[in-house]
């Protein structure tokens, strides 16, 4: 066997070696400044009714080097029970030791979520939580750290903010409304015309049935990602346009959140089938 053989093998060898030894790493966790855990009740503030830690994350919020803890927590009947009232965001300082909370109003569901990402452009984190509603639908709550205190900037309004009007017309079409992007478009429904038909909203003969199922509304965020945008993250959401007894999907609408200059920007909004409802 010549030199360059036993050289090629020895490469091979070392290069299967440090895989394996990266494979065999373990990572080690991050390391939370207080003992936490999801499902324990929550004492590190006083509220009118007990809490339970629903879940959290360890992050250097405020960019002091130290590790801070996000803490998702709400009312529940029992710490295994599922349906959440009044949750709110905690956050404890790693370097002061301390914790404040966000206050948030009339925030329920289930299923909680918490992120963390920057999204206001000013390099500190920010918090994002979510909670089901009973239809699977997402209500998000936005917060960011300003002067040292939690503060709510994507509220409960924000996700009513595009909902859409209108009722289903002679034909298998419906016509949408938006007010506030001036929207006022017929869609032709006859692809699903069978469904409609087994739903009560058309007759055979294509003539729309006087009754709630004629009428369309719009649902809450069904779904939402994180988007790279010039400079820094947005929010992408998705929410559907449905006759009123849930039953039949008339569009899929997607929205492109950013923040800019103090307040939630509409960068895109488009529909599967309305098309770009910005311009």
């Amino acid at each position: 066997m010549n030199k360059k053989k036993i050289f090629l093998i020895i490469v091979s060898i070392a290069i299967i070696a440090f895989a394996f030894s990266l494979l065999n790493k373990e990572e080690k966790p991050v390391e939370s400044p207080i003992n936490i855990e999801v499902g324990q009740e929550f004492e590190g503030i006083k509220y009118s009714e007990s809490k339970y830690v629903l879940n959290y994350k360890i992050s250097d919020l405020n960019g002091d080097s130290v590790n801070d803890v996000i803490i998702f927590v709400g009312t529940k009947e029992a710490a295994e029970a599922m349906n959440i009232k009044e949750a709110d965001v905690v956050l404890y300082n790693g370097a002061k030791q301390e914790y404040i909370n966000a206050n948030l109003k009339k925030f329920d569901g289930k299923s909680p979520r918490i992120e963390i990402v920057e999204l206001t452009g000013d390099n500190v984190n920010d918090i994002v939580v979510a909670l089901n509603n009973e239809n699977g639908e997402k209500t998000l709550r936005i917060i960011t750290l300003e002067n040292e205190k939690l503060k709510e900037i994507f509220k409960a309004k924000d996700n009513k903010y595009i909902t859409f009007t209108g009722k289903c017309i002679d034909g298998f079409k419906v016509e949408i409304n938006n007010r506030k992007l001036n929207i006022n478009k017929t869609l032709d429904l006859k692809e699903n015309s069978e469904k409609l038909i087994e739903n009560g909203v058309f007759d055979k003969s294509g003539k729309y049935l006087e009754s709630n199922q004629s009428k369309i509304q719009t649902t809450d965020f069904i779904d939402f990602e994180f988007v790279q945008l010039s400079g820094y993250m947005g929010i992408k959401t998705k929410q559907r346009i449905i006759t009123a007894d849930g039953k039949n999907i008339i569009d899929e609408i997607s929205i492109i959140w950013k923040w800019e200059e103090g307040k939630w920007q509409i960068k895109e909004a488009t529909g599967l089938k309305l098309g770009n409802l910005l311009y």
